[in-house]
């Protein structure tokens, strides 16, 4: 897989050159590029990250507590 969660930290295997958070509103909670990493401050919930990892695009499905 192209991510790793570490409590509140996702940790990409290469730099994402574009990552989407959404709520399960299909909100977008948080949207970043070029990051190799990405701190969650977000409120208790489930949400689905899009990272575009070298031209792949992955999707995780995560529960914050």
């Amino acid at each position: 897989s192209g991510m790793q969660i570490n409590g509140n930290v996702i940790h990409f295997s290469s730099k994402a050159s574009m990552v989407s958070i959404y709520n399960m509103m299909g909100m977008v909670e948080k949207v970043c590029a070029n990051v190799s990493e990405i701190e969650l401050n977000l409120p208790n919930g489930v949400y689905v990250i899009n990272a575009m990892i070298n031209g792949t695009i992955y999707r995780e499905k995560i529960v914050v507590r």
